[in-house]
């Protein structure tokens, strides 16, 4: 396995489990010990792990922004489809759904599977490819392209938006503040977002416990601006009830 491959099987199995340890991390590439150690370094240099006693974690920021969206995607995987899960609840037979280019959001598509003469919009890559394999009928922003997050922006992005209209909009972010402010490190997603969020009748987010109580500097606007929250856990209560529905495991508000 060369360096490159190696690398991306590390992120890999770092985006899964955390805490796994640099004796773990040899056995389940077939490498030794010494040679996993280097590599880590490497990818210490870059930005992307912190080193540990006895192994690395992944950087919060690097796994958001940096990293691609085939690692990101493995994420908090169980979380991202639990949410997926419910959010679904929400949509219904011939619906017009738009979809951000976010991991999360696009954790969606199996389930959307199983509605009939429903539209997707969507500006990810990964998530059009996704629901080409479903036989939903689907349209692609286009526009450029970021390349690590697969995510169509940009004025060609946004016209193609503003032709038509949405019965909900299914989004994520980076992060939702104590405050409930819905933040990201991309303005130029936001700026898609933003489009989706004016040409949609209802409009969800999608957070995973990982992403409360954290700040980043561009702003999306408050949950109270929106229709429902969909989290795998209740969110914090220093949010108050500012968004007319959460729906969470414990909870379901409609």
């Amino acid at each position: 396995m060369s360096l490159s491959d190696r690398e991306t099987e590390l992120l890999k199995l770092l985006s899964v489990d955390s805490s796994v340890s640099v004796e773990s991390l040899a056995r389940q590439l077939y490498v030794s010990v010494p040679t996993i150690r280097r590599d880590l370094a490497v990818l210490a240099e870059r930005g992307l792990v912190v080193r540990t006693h006895g192994g690395a974690i992944l950087k919060n920021d690097s796994a958001e922004t940096r990293m691609p969206v085939y690692l990101r995607r493995h994420r908090n995987d169980r979380e991202k489809r639990l949410i997926a899960s419910l959010a679904v609840s929400l949509v219904k037979n011939g619906d017009v759904i738009m979809i951000d280019a976010s991991t999360t959001a696009m954790h969606l598509v199996p389930y959307l599977a199983d509605f009939s003469d429903i539209i997707v919009i969507t500006s990810g890559v990964a998530t059009a490819m996704a629901l080409s394999e479903t036989g939903i009928k689907s349209y692609c922003t286009g526009g450029f392209i970021i390349n690590n997050s697969f995510s169509y922006i940009g004025r060609d992005a946004i016209d193609m938006i503003r032709h038509y209209n949405a019965d909900i909009f299914f989004f994520s972010c980076h992060g939702l503040s104590d405050e409930g402010e819905m933040t990201d490190s991309s303005r130029e997603e936001n700026e898609i977002r933003a489009e989706m969020l004016r040409r949609s009748r209802k409009n969800v987010l999608l957070a995973d416990s990982s992403k409360l109580g954290v700040r980043c500097w561009h702003s999306i606007g408050n949950i109270a601006d929106i229709d429902y929250v969909v989290s795998d856990s209740p969110l914090p209560e220093s949010f108050g009830s500012p968004v007319s529905g959460v729906i969470c495991p414990s909870a379901t508000i409609l």
